[in-house]
């Protein structure tokens, strides 16, 4: 008996190539485990990396929000801390510090010499950074105004004040952005209520850096200051100005309106 050669070389051919494209699909289908897993590999380091970012930027605004709640006898030591930590991350998160210190100086008044004295400390390292708090806290109070929105304009207003007590704004534009307020009452046909809202948002402001701009810039402070009391001295008694809030209406007198006001409590 003889093997016929053919028959066995193509049987042989058949075996070799169903073996073949056996190991093939075997190492296809190994190459795809190895890609998937691969995949999900980077897929899982990118939402590590996301959920890392995420844990970073909420200390970071927590930081900023929480920074001066204690009552501290030494503001800028205590501050010396936190500047250190944003000025590190500042390559990196500099939009996200910019726009949380103003949120905060809008929403957290109380806290406006807190939020300047840190941008203070932050130009002190980086002026870019500082430019950069003026030319948007300067464009945030435009469009408070326009858009008459009173806790936001006193908001960066007394930001922008404790900002020139930082060295980061120059006095004498700081008296210019309070001129600007008084220049309400010429107006036309202003209203009474609008002037004297005006006039105690420059009271506000002066409390909180009457001493840097008397320092800085004297003759423009007793300016503003000499614009105040003419408006003080023309001002209208309420019962005329506006008569729906004082007790009798027009025919409210001085006398009513001493016997209504608070009496101060004797201190003990």
């Amino acid at each position: 008996l003889s093997w016929p050669r053919q028959q066995s070389f193509t049987r042989l051919s058949r075996v070799h190539a169903t073996q073949t494209a056996s190991a093939a699909d075997d190492d296809t289908d190994a190459q795809a485990m190895s890609w998937q897993q691969r995949k999900r590999g980077r897929d899982e380091y990118g939402r590590e990396a996301q959920r890392n970012d995420e844990a970073l930027e909420q200390r970071l605004t927590a930081l900023i929000v929480k920074v001066g709640d204690k009552n501290l006898s030494n503001l800028q030591a205590h501050l010396e801390g936190p500047s250190s930590a944003l000025a590190g991350d500042m390559p990196v998160h500099r939009t996200l510090i910019k726009d949380t210190i103003l949120d905060c100086a809008r929403s957290l008044q109380s806290k406006s010499m807190v939020y300047g004295s840190l941008v203070g400390l932050l130009n002190a390292s980086d002026s870019a950074f500082g430019e950069a708090m003026v030319d948007a806290a300067h464009e945030e109070l435009n469009q408070a105004l326009d858009d008459h929105a009173p806790a936001a304009i006193r908001g960066y207003t007394r930001f922008a004040v404790e900002l020139c007590n930082a060295r980061v704004i120059a006095a004498l534009d700081v008296v210019e952005l309070l001129q600007t307020y008084l220049d309400v009452r010429l107006e036309p046909s202003v209203p009474a209520a609008r002037v004297e809202w005006f006039a105690i948002l420059v009271l506000d402001a002066l409390i909180l850096c009457g001493a840097t701009l008397a320092a800085e810039v004297g003759d423009e402070l007793s300016r503003l200051l000499i614009t105040l009391r003419a408006h003080a001295e023309q001002r209208e008694p309420l019962a005329i100005a506006v008569p729906l809030l004082a007790t009798f209406g027009r025919d409210t007198t001085a006398e009513d309106v001493r016997a209504a006001s608070p009496r101060p409590t004797p201190a003990s």
